[in-house]
């Protein structure tokens, strides 16, 4: 069970860009969502994979991975979840714009994401893709209010 939810359902373990991987698999499972249960649904999803992330990174790493394996990318749900939230359902462009965003900003860790990524017992793991996903929502919503 830690490797299926760890690997976010094996899309972490692509041989070629697992985060980014992962952050599609987490991305597409969106669609799932009916529209007038985004917002709420979203949320929520934010929310269980930000708090259970670190627990979750600290048995993954336990199996003897590194201290940040590359095909663990719950991590990467819980940044593109956040980075996706919208108060209302959100166009297409704007759910390209937020998955663009964030895994631009997981890959080049700008400060502050390089620092929380220093962070202890798993929490670095997951709390620098939150940041990430916390500066690609507002850069999101700012770049939505003025092109579409």
């Amino acid at each position: 069970m830690i490797r299926l939810l760890g690997t976010f359902f094996y899309s972490g373990r692509s041989p070629v860009m697992p985060g980014t991987c992962g952050s599609i698999a987490a991305w597409l499972l969106l669609f799932l969502i009916p529209g007038d249960h985004y917002a709420v649904s979203c949320l929520v999803l934010a929310l269980v994979t930000t708090l259970v992330g670190p627990a979750l990174a600290r048995a993954f790493m336990a199996e003897g991975e590194s201290k940040d394996p590359q095909d663990f990318v719950w991590d990467e749900a819980a940044g593109l979840y956040i980075a996706v939230w919208r108060p209302i359902l959100p166009s297409l462009e704007s759910m390209v714009l937020g998955l663009v965003l964030f895994r631009i900003l997981d890959m080049t860790k700008p400060w502050p994401i390089r620092r929380i990524e220093r962070l202890p017992r798993g929490y670095g793991v997951v709390y620098d893709d939150v940041v990430a996903g916390l500066i690609a929502l507002a850069l999101g919503m700012g770049i939505e209010h003025y092109l579409f």
